[in-house]
């Protein structure tokens, strides 16, 4: 049963990593257009395998931490400085 897609072979081994040390059965297959590379495990083993790169994902996250995701901002029109620089350039 193919698990997962990626074209990250550091994630690749991460994954497979952690899998072995689980004494999971892996092995992944290239993808047909070979841009990237699918996980193959055995059904039976599909929700522990789900569980174990869920666990390992939630890991990289909060080593990385969360981003910054910057504040939506109205149109620069709308903005403070912008209305107020052409009001001064206005006058």
């Amino acid at each position: 049963m193919n698990l997962l897609a990626t074209r990250d072979t550091r994630w690749m081994t991460q994954c497979e990593a952690a899998l072995q040390a689980e004494g999971v059965p892996m092995r992944w297959t290239h993808a047909s257009d070979r841009n990237g590379a699918y996980l193959d495990v055995p059904t039976s083993e599909a929700e522990r395998t789900s569980a174990i790169l869920s666990q390992l994902l939630a890991e990289e996250i909060d080593r990385h931490g969360t981003r910054d995701v910057p504040a939506v901002r109205g149109p620069l029109l709308l903005q403070p400085a912008f209305a107020t620089a052409l009001c001064l350039a206005e006058a």
